[in-house]
């Protein structure tokens, strides 16, 4: 190999431990307690991406690593808008069809207690109507007081 360094590193001879030791100096045991100091170091991130610092670190042991983590940050939030976009169509679907549902049902009992008043059977089209319009004036009320109750639970936070 020319000027170039070799990947493999060269073995280095070490002397004994004994005349390590013995080069060393001596070693003062003492200590006072009084100059006793400790040091204490807290360092505090909040968010979705590790600190500035720490990408910095990512960065110089696998060189892109920020950029790789950048990256997967972007398309986990892109993931969570596009299933939170999902999801309210979804949400917004079903109640279409319970609505589309609830007036089937509704005017399919009118229509019914029509029919039966046209043939004489007053006191059943009269129990009939009346049952149908219950469910669906109860229906709304407790519908709209659920979203009462929770703008409240929303404004009490």
């Amino acid at each position: 190999m020319s000027n170039e360094e070799s990947p493999v590193p060269k073995k280095v001879e070490q002397p004994p431990v004994e005349q390590m030791e013995a080069k060393m100096p001596p070693i003062n045991v003492q200590m006072d307690l009084h100059e006793l100091r400790i040091a204490e170091y807290e360092e505090k991130w909040s968010g979705p991406l590790p600190s500035p610092r720490v990408l910095a670190q990512f960065n110089d042991i696998v060189p892109g690593a920020a950029e790789r983590i950048l990256k997967m940050a972007e398309e986990e939030g892109r993931h969570a808008r596009d299933m939170e976009a999902e999801t309210l169509q979804k949400v917004w679907r079903g109640q279409l069809l319970g609505q589309v549902f609830a007036l089937v049902v509704a005017l399919a009992g009118m229509g019914a207690s029509t029919v039966l008043a046209l043939k004489g059977h007053d006191g059943v089209a009269a129990i009939l109507a009346g049952t149908t319009v219950t469910v669906v004036v109860g229906a709304f009320l407790k519908r709209r007081q659920a979203r009462k109750k929770k703008e409240e639970s929303a404004s009490g936070d």
